[in-house]
């Protein structure tokens, strides 16, 4: 399932830097984890944004999916 993959991919990035999203997100905007334009840094924050936003849509396909059957 598509879901279970997306939040597969956020739980190995909230270990690989020991936070949620939010705080990493705040520190990245902050520097305390480096340069926000490191190659690394800024794929993770760009990966990690959209893993949340794809998230949202999967819940909304099966909200909508529920909806039919019900």
């Amino acid at each position: 399932l598509n879901l279970t993959a997306c939040e597969h991919e956020r739980l190995q990035l909230e270990v690989k830097y020991g936070l949620e999203y939010a705080e990493f997100r705040e520190k990245l905007e902050t520097g305390a984890l480096g340069d926000e334009y490191d190659y690394e840094l800024e794929i993770d924050a760009m990966r990690w944004n959209d893993l949340i936003a794809e998230k949202q849509h999967w819940l909304q396909q099966l909200r909508l999916a529920r909806e039919l059957i019900e």
